[in-house]
């Protein structure tokens, strides 16, 4: 894969995200991006003679030190493209730890209010604070099919980050 055809890819994916629930990833890895990466340079330093002129004009032999410098320099396409597959990956896959970590809570809290298969059958509500998103309702149902997707999409990051460390 190519630097362009990972932007290519990169573009469509935070497209897609970006009419979802996981906007707030899109969101998150392109202003990471966009202020580029750190990168340290090693320059030359012409220091001053005892005058304090410079001594590239003044000296004969000016004197000269090595430095460092921090600079921001652009993620090529196949950086942008693996920081968004790692926060996606992260971000479905840690929700659906969350939820089963919580109907597990949830029904240690609970055990004399629910079932006694309290915990797959545990149901409660993400609430949006700010009224933005629909409230997620996290149910038996709904944690099968987010680890049904998480399934299917796990394959497709790993070949496409095959794919990008090919070339």
């Amino acid at each position: 894969m190519t630097n362009q055809e990972a932007d290519r890819v990169y573009s469509e994916l935070i497209g897609i995200l970006a009419d979802t629930r996981l906007s707030w990833v899109a969101n998150q890895v392109e202003a990471r991006t966009t202020l580029g990466k750190l990168e340290e340079k090693k320059i030359t330093v012409f220091e001053p003679d005892e005058t304090g002129e410079s001594a590239v004009v003044f000296s004969p032999t000016p004197r000269m030190r090595k430095a460092t410098v921090t600079s921001s320099v652009d993620y090529s396409g196949k950086e942008k493209l693996g920081l968004l597959l790692d926060a996606v990956e992260r971000a479905t896959t840690e929700a659906a730890s969350i939820e089963d970590e919580l109907a597990k809570l949830i029904a240690a809290e609970f055990p004399s209010e629910l079932s006694p298969n309290a915990e797959a059958t545990a149901e409660f509500i993400f609430k949006d604070p700010s009224n933005r998103q629909r409230d997620i309702v996290s149910n038996v149902g709904h944690r099968a099919e987010l680890h049904k997707v998480i399934r299917r999409l796990s394959p497709l990051i790993d070949k496409v980050r095959i794919e990008i460390n090919a070339s």
